[in-house]
């Protein structure tokens, strides 16, 4: 699977789904993905010094909706450079 972002991008957004079923992708990519156990989740770019380092990634067993506050958080770009430092 491709990685979300480029490696360069410095101001990369969070991506969350909180359903995967509901997806608009091949059935066979999510057959695959809930047969692991992930329902929902949460790709949080963390950002280095010059370039994305990774992502935080956060999955859930169940759909789940995202409250507002965690939201936020994941779209504070000061939380890639505290994990990515």
């Amino acid at each position: 699977m491709q990685a979300p972002w480029n490696c360069h991008e410095r101001n990369a957004d969070p991506i969350i789904v909180e359903d995967i079923a509901l997806l608009r992708e091949p059935p066979q990519l999510i057959a695959t993905v809930l047969a692991e156990g992930i329902h929902a989740l949460a790709f949080i770019p963390v950002a280095g010094d010059a370039e994305l380092s990774g992502k935080f990634m956060v999955y859930c067993d169940t759909p789940r909706v995202f409250t507002e506050h965690e939201r936020d958080i994941a779209l504070q770009h000061p939380f890639g450079p505290l994990v990515g430092t």
